[in-house]
């Protein structure tokens, strides 16, 4: 597992209302990735990286 911070941007806030991120682009929405918790301000989101992971995978953000 691996632990990512971000924080959206003050024009974002309103239009966002969640964060998904994975390694690797999504095949749909179903399989979007791990959510997000925490303020606007301060998130933070635990992706699980797999074995066959590569250390230049794409990152996803979905929202």
């Amino acid at each position: 597992m691996k632990t990512f911070s971000l924080s959206l941007c003050q024009a974002c806030i309103p239009q966002v209302k969640a964060v998904y991120m994975r390694i690797g682009k999504p095949r749909n929405l179903r399989t979007a990735g791990a959510i997000s918790f925490g303020t606007p301000y301060r998130q933070f989101i635990s992706v699980p990286i797999t074995d066959t992971a590569t250390a230049d995978a794409d990152i996803w953000l979905t929202w």
